[in-house]
């Protein structure tokens, strides 16, 4: 849209001694026109009025809008500074801090999307604004109420204009802020005082001082309280601390530079090292109270007398008598005891009158005993050690060292010793494969004994409790080889199965003798079997030994898999063909499952073999895949999907045929229909099946006795249904001689045939016929 045609802004105002106050607004009049330069007639406009300071461009510091109606003519007016502000205020402007110009934008259609129109220069007009900006800063008005403009009192300007935009051609020799009179300049921020400049020049700062280059003081700088100095402080000249009392603590390095005497009237206290790196001059006496560090030589040419103990830090090994951390030229007189904590090097002749005592290891090329040798503590021999006869090592006082120690190799740790109470400890690092001897820490290469343990002579009672053989590893005991008495023989895992086999014999017998004819041999044969059985376990119960213990719960035996790709892991189903194993069950010959960590393991496969067998539990505790819910006692059997995971069926629900693929009872309850490892006990559930025989052989007991009364049953009606055929028979020979009778008595007279039937006597049983 064009500019508008005219933009006179005219002010309005009278001379200053007829008015109170500056009108704070200036009448603005206009002709507007749309693009082709026709009058907007008769409208509603809305214009966006701005006071932009320095310039056309310059930044508006007040803005403002209005709604104007144009007559018919177009013309149009309104007051500038009683509009909406949109931005600043009105009375803030400073009308004295440079050229103002009169920013017009407008839009014709009222609204609010504003075209710009143009900027002129505000010339004479506002400067009864300025004016009034300088009364309200001044204070004073006239006799009549107005401001007085343009006078200069006889102490000077009493104030001036300083612009927030900042001043320009100001004369540092005669412009000044501040006050003219003996007063305090206070500034504030928020309306509370910040900072003070007194009548005698002094500057109090309410709060901190932030300096963001140097500070300077030229003379004299008090501190009533702390100090914080972000960084270095230089001192040109005399430097007092604690002058009133209270300490001086330096936290870091103390250097006195440009070596500078440092003098010290008073005590010196160190609590660490000192290193003196030169000359340290004592006139008195001194006292360390911890380590002093010499780094140069020291040369003492009078005695010394050390009254405490004297630690020499430097670990410099003696090689010969001109090195090592303490070199005496001459001889050295030693009036107590002489510990030496390493090696003890003696290259001439030593004569011993009395005992050697060595606290630590003592290094020998050669040594030869020719009689008993006691060894008190620590011998080292780098070379060979002869002894004609005993040799005798006594226990030290501290019971963390070992009386024999042997080291191999560059001697940093000892391969064999024997503790103070006997205990004997290899350490080694041998490795490799197992099937080597050379492999094995410990090797014993006798002639027909190996190794004999004892660890008690009270008798096998008490073995239970002793260990033979502990087997450890990082985590600690994984197993033991212990004594074994009674009652662990009882509950001994071998002894359970055979006990339960013997058991199925017996109910087997029973059944086998209750249910079909049993030779007399047979049964003399198995009662020997269980009676040999029985005396066998009276020996073994009278000879204990030992038994194997272990975190483990089953006994396995490498079996091969029959498909050597075929992936079977710990917990799998798996059914035996040909004493070889796969998780397709059809046609097993057995069913057993994986185990995890077997207590014993037998059937070892040949080296390097082992990567085509699984572990396979025969007798104990497993960890099983089942799917589905399971509780404690339930059976677990195939899936019946060749996955090797297994399916939980309760007792009450099992089958005849479900029987012959069990491969265990669960000794734990789980739910969820996942898949899930749960603990089965397996290959002692032959008492189940002779709970299955004595239910079947009660179950035929029953059918027997049922036919037994059917058959008593088909006798007595047998025997009925033969007196019953007789009386018929007998009844049927009544009908014939009737019969017969009446063919008689049809050929004679009624009445006589009448008479002769009435006399005729019936016989018992007959029919009598009355007429």
């Amino acid at each position: 849209m064009k500019k508008i045609l005219l933009a006179l802004g005219l002010m309005l105002g009278t001379s200053w001694a007829a008015m109170a106050q500056v009108p704070q607004a200036m009448n603005y009049q206009g002709i507007a026109r749309d693009e082709a330069g026709k009058l907007l007639q008769s409208k509603v406009i809305s214009l966006r009025i701005s006071v932009l300071a320095g310039g056309a461009q310059g930044a508006a510091v007040y803005t403002e809008t209005h709604k104007a109606f144009t007559n018919a003519y177009g013309s149009f007016s309104l007051p500038v500074g009683r509009g909406q502000a949109v931005k600043g205020a009105f009375t803030d402007i400073n009308w004295g801090s440079g050229n103002q110009y009169l920013q017009v934008e407008m839009d014709a259609a009222g609204g609010t999307n504003y075209k710009l129109m143009g900027a002129s220069e505000l010339l004479s007009v506002p400067y009864a604004f300025f004016a009034g900006t300088a009364a309200r800063l001044s204070g004073e008005t006239s006799a009549k109420g107005g401001p007085t403009i343009g006078l200069q009192g006889a102490n000077g300007v009493p104030s001036q204009n300083w612009s927030l935009f900042g001043n320009s051609k100001s004369d540092p020799t005669t412009d000044k802020l501040g006050t003219t009179d003996l007063a305090d300049l206070v500034i504030v921020t928020n309306d509370l005082e910040r900072l003070r400049i007194t009548s005698a020049g002094d500057v109090n700062i309410k709060t901190n001082l932030n300096v963001g280059n140097d500070f300077r003081v030229g003379r004299d700088a008090a501190i009533d309280r702390n100090a914080l100095i972000g960084n270095d402080l230089t001192v040109k000249q005399n430097a007092y601390f604690n002058t009133v009392g209270g300490s001086t603590t330096s936290n870091g390095p103390f250097t006195v530079a440009r070596t500078s005497a440092t003098s010290l009237t008073g005590t010196l206290t160190v609590d660490q090292a000192t290193t003196l790196k030169n000359t340290l001059s004592v006139n008195g006496a001194t006292t360390l109270g911890s380590t002093l560090g010499v780094a140069g030589n020291t040369t003492i040419t009078g005695n010394t007398v050390i009254n405490g103990t004297t630690k020499l830090q430097n670990l410099a090994e003696a090689t010969n008598v001109s090195s090592g951390a303490l070199v005496v030229s001459g001889g050295t007189g030693i009036g107590g005891a002489l510990y030496v904590g390493k090696s003890l090097s003696v290259y001439g002749n030593t004569a011993l009158t009395g005992n050697l005592s060595v606290a630590g290891s003592s290094e020998f090329v050669d040594i030869v005993a020719k009689n008993n040798g006691t060894i008190g503590n620590n011998l080292t021999v780098k070379n060979a050690l002869t002894v004609n006869k005993n040799l005798n090592v006594t226990a030290p006082s501290d019971a963390s060292v070992a009386p024999l120690s042997v080291q191999v190799g560059d001697g940093s740790a000892s391969k064999f010793s024997v503790g103070t109470n006997g205990r004997v400890t290899v350490k080694s690092t041998v490795d490799g494969a197992d099937n080597d001897s050379n492999n094995y820490p410990v090797y014993v290469d006798a002639a027909r004994n190996g190794m004999a343990i004892k660890v008690n002579s009270s008798g096998q009672s008490t073995n239970s409790d002793k260990n033979f053989i502990g087997f450890f590893d990082n985590g600690g005991l994984r197993g033991a080889v212990e004594g074994q008495n009674s009652a662990d023989y009882a509950s001994d895992p071998e002894f359970i199965a055979e006990l339960v086999y013997q058991g199925v014999k017996v109910a087997s017998l029973g059944v086998a003798i209750a249910a079909t004819p049993f030779e007399v041999a047979d049964i003399v044969w198995i009662t020997a079997d269980i009676a040999y059985y029985a005396a066998v376990q009276g020996i073994r119960g009278a000879n204990i030994g030992v038994s194997y213990s272990s975190g483990s719960g089953d006994y396995a035996e490498w079996l091969t898999r029959l498909d050597p790709k075929e992936e079977i892991n710990a917990g799998d189903i798996v059914g035996v063909q040909g004493g070889k194993i796969t998780k397709d069950t059809r046609n097993a010959q057995q069913l057993l499952a994986v185990s995890t960590a077997p207590i014993v393991l037998g059937n070892m496969p040949k080296p390097g073999q082992e990567h085509l067998s699984e572990k396979v539990a025969f007798m104990g505790q497993i960890p099983v895949k089942v799917r589905g819910a399971v509780r404690d006692g339930d059976y677990i059997i195939p899936s019946g999907l060749y996955d090797g995971v297994g399916i939980a069926v309760a007792p009450s629900s099992m089958t005849a045929d479900e029987y012959a693929k069990v491969i265990g009872r669960a000794w734990a309850s789980a739910d969820g229909a996942e898949e899930k490892l749960v603990n089965v006990v397996v290959g002692l559930n032959a008492g189940d099946v002779a709970k299955l025989l004595q239910q079947e052989v009660r179950e035929r007991d029953n059918l027997k006795a049922m036919l037994s009364q059917n058959r008593a049953l088909q006798e007595k009606n047998s025997q009925e249904l033969t007196q019953l055929r007789k009386e018929v028979g007998h009844l049927q020979g009544l009908a014939s001689k009737l019969s017969e009778l009446q063919q008689a008595t049809a050929k004679q007279p009624t009445k006589r045939r009448a008479t002769k039937l009435a006399r005729t006597k019936a016989p018992a049983g007959a029919v009598t016929l009355v007429r």
